[in-house]
């Protein structure tokens, strides 16, 4: 009884009284979708950052699957599928995601005359992706993901390596990232285990491109180099492993 008063005061009192109901709670989230809409099926399309309530452009988009939703903060950026454009949603207020984004592709249009939303279409943005690839690799884990290639710097005793990833069939499960820095003896000295940032696996849409940067602290006390880099895959729930870790380098010798 107190729920269903409650529920009839929110509907039929408060939200039925306020003024700007459609523009507040439906036409932003309406003209984001229609304005999403209007790309073909071979456009990627990503909403960042992360929110709950969706329903109003999945109307609007009339596909939901098309539509990707991830936290664009954390610095990962899915770069569409292979062969296909990307067009990327950006709230005004994660100008982090929008900034990391424009210096990310070489190539892009931009739209920033909406007040609720930014847009970016990147035209073959997975293949703009692999453009950054310095050091190509050809590994997979159990025919679920390909690692293209990486890259790595090391800035103020900190290990930048960042990770091209392919998706090469839909997942169910939301695996863990990892990626190890082990002496000659083959100890761990330095590592950082997480899921890929803000984009779960399980929301990896099958070719799609996935650009994911880790950052591990490097210990002031270590060995002498070379080191062996190396990631990989895990189901944290079971800690079983997808697959063998591929070893980047094994004659890594931080610079």
């Amino acid at each position: 009884t107190v729920s269903f008063a409650i529920t009839t005061y929110d509907y039929f009192g408060r939200y039925a009284n306020h003024p700007q109901l459609a523009t507040d709670f439906y036409l932003p989230e309406w003209e984001m979708g229609n304005y999403a809409a209007k790309y073909d099926d071979n456009t990627a399309l990503y909403l960042t950052p992360t929110q709950e309530e969706m329903a109003t452009i999945y109307f609007a988009l009339a596909d939901p699957e098309r539509l990707t939703n991830y936290d664009g903060s954390l610095g990962l950026i899915p770069a569409g599928q292979m062969g296909g454009d990307a067009l990327y949603l950006v709230r005004p207020d994660a100008r982090a995601s929008w900034l990391s984004l424009t210096q990310f592709y070489e190539t892009y249009e931009s739209d920033l005359t909406h007040s609720t939303f930014w847009a970016l279409h990147v035209p073959d943005g997975a293949n703009q992706a692999l453009t950054k690839v310095e050091n190509p690799t050809a590994v997979a884990f159990v025919d679920q993901i390909a690692l293209k290639g990486w890259t790595s710097i090391v800035k103020e005793d900190r290990l930048i390596v960042t990770l091209f990833w392919q998706s090469l069939a839909d997942m169910s499960t939301d695996y863990t990232a990892f990626v190890h820095l082990l002496d000659q003896e083959g100890n761990l000295i330095a590592q950082l285990d997480r899921q890929p940032a803000g984009h779960p696996t399980s929301d990896w849409q099958t070719s799609e491109i996935i650009v994911d940067t880790f950052v591990i602290d490097m210990p002031e006390q270590r060995p002498l180099p070379p080191y062996t880099l190396q990631t990989g895959f895990y189901n944290l729930a079971t800690l079983e492993r997808l697959g063998d870790p591929a070893i980047l380098q094994s004659d890594f010798n931080p610079k």
